[in-house]
């Protein structure tokens, strides 16, 4: 009986992770394989990847079981019947003030990132530079869809909310991850996901 139990969860905005596993795949590579099967041929993000074709592989990848990057948000103990969810969306939470938070409402130690030494590593990895939209200023929206971006466009400052703001990413991202912005949006799975 999970009742008297908490679970806290962590979670990004879809929106904000679609474009950032994006940047993600053309920064690592890590969907060439994905890419290739999809388009049947090699298709490696060093040699530029578009956001229209990595957008094509979402609509056609198994959300459920597809790389984590790009996977939907879900986790088999979401629906265990846990009496409390916590839910972090680390999109529009501080992570570590949110941890630590959560850790002293439960009698635990605050979280302090600067303890763990793997946090400044998977930091440098993951997180992007702030935004820049001067690289790509000059294309409309279809052209910037189709831009074909490189490692190094990955490794600097990326236009991510010029990304997030073209209308066809937005609606592929409330579309393809609809599960995870009812959870957002009601804090906790929606009723239907309930135990």
């Amino acid at each position: 009986d999970l009742s008297e139990w908490t679970l806290l969860r962590v979670m990004r905005n879809p929106l904000r992770r679609l474009v950032a596993s994006f940047r993600h795949a053309v920064r690592t590579g890590y969907a060439d394989g994905e890419l290739a099967v999809r388009f049947g041929r090699d298709v490696r993000a060093a040699d530029g990847l578009s956001l229209e074709m990595f957008l094509d592989l979402l609509e056609h990848a198994d959300l459920e079981r597809c790389d984590l990057h790009h996977r939907l948000q879900r986790n088999p103990v979401d629906t265990l019947g846990f009496g409390r969810i916590v839910t972090v969306d680390v999109d529009a939470q501080n992570l570590e003030e949110a941890l630590s938070a959560f850790s002293r409402s439960h009698g635990l130690p605050e979280v302090r990132f600067d303890t763990l030494p793997r946090m400044a590593e998977f930091s440098k990895v993951h997180n992007a530079p702030p935004d820049d939209e001067s690289a790509v200023d000059s294309l409309d929206d279809a052209d910037l869809l189709r831009h074909r971006f490189v490692r190094s466009d990955a490794q600097r400052q990326w236009p991510g909310r010029r990304l997030a703001a073209l209308p066809v990413v937005q609606e592929a991202a409330r579309r393809l991850y609809a599960p995870d912005w009812a959870w957002l949006e009601a804090g906790g799975p929606p009723d239907s996901d309930r135990s």
